[in-house]
């Protein structure tokens, strides 16, 4: 473990956890003490309701876009959006807070590409609530 970064606004703190090759963040909610384990390095939507992850590579990726709820009770994956085609590495960040955007390479190209994505596309899987 190793601290990676404090949300303020939603009283979290990002610790960077790997085991071996397997890397992961997890997030600690100081209110609750709760515990959840992402992926990828989160960011906060403007209106703190979500948090985003793009975790994309050749191995030991999950390979997906996902959109986490943040509420007092935990953090939970709401809904996931994956590439038609594959993707080398990716970033994520939101635009605002109904749409995110994701720098990405494809596998194999040289070039980076960006891509929107709004939270009301259709595409997006939803995640069944625990």
């Amino acid at each position: 473990y190793s601290l990676w970064d404090y949300i303020n606004e939603i009283n979290v703190v990002v610790l960077y956890t790997s085991d071996g090759d397997d890397a992961l963040f997890t997030l600690l909610q100081r209110a609750t003490g709760r515990k959840t384990e992402l992926p990828a390095e989160p960011r906060l939507s403007p209106d703190r309701a979500r948090l985003v992850t793009a975790d994309f590579c050749d191995k030991r990726c999950v390979n997906e876009l996902a959109v986490w709820r943040v509420t007092r009770d935990g953090i939970r994956k709401e809904s996931t959006w994956k590439s038609p085609e594959p993707w080398s590495d990716a970033v994520a960040a939101w635009k605002d807070a109904d749409t995110v955007t994701i720098e990405y390479t494809v596998a194999g190209a040289q070039t980076r590409s960006r891509l929107e994505r709004r939270l009301a596309d259709g595409s997006w899987v939803r995640t069944a609530a625990p």
